[in-house]
């Protein structure tokens, strides 16, 4: 009885440090901005209207990014992405390109 009770709670703190390591894995995205002069960053809000949200996803997808949604306007990214500013920069960018939308996806 002792035996199974210890394998028990070995298998169960196994699957709450994995689970815990998956989750620690991504962060809320926020669009990454320039001001107009180019000279300050800035973020905007994690919860993104519709159009953004759809737009956003488009280019993680286009560039075989790794994310997940959350309540339908929040993204989460991974926090090695994250990392990048210039590249979610560009990505923010791209988002809010109607021509650069049109792209396909890369074979």
């Amino acid at each position: 009885m002792y035996k199974t009770i210890k394998k028990l709670s070995v298998l169960f703190l196994i699957v709450v440090g994995l689970n815990s390591c998956t989750e620690d894995k991504f962060v809320e995205y926020r669009p990454h901005y320039l001001s107009g002069n180019n000279e300050r960053k800035y973020f905007g809000e994690s919860e993104l209207d519709s159009v953004e949200f759809k737009n956003t996803i488009q280019v993680l997808e286009f560039y075989r990014n790794e994310y997940k949604t959350k309540n339908g306007n929040v993204i989460l990214i991974t926090k090695e992405l994250n990392k990048d500013w210039t590249l979610l920069w560009n990505y923010t960018t791209k988002a809010n390109d109607n021509e650069w939308l049109k792209t396909d996806k890369p074979e």
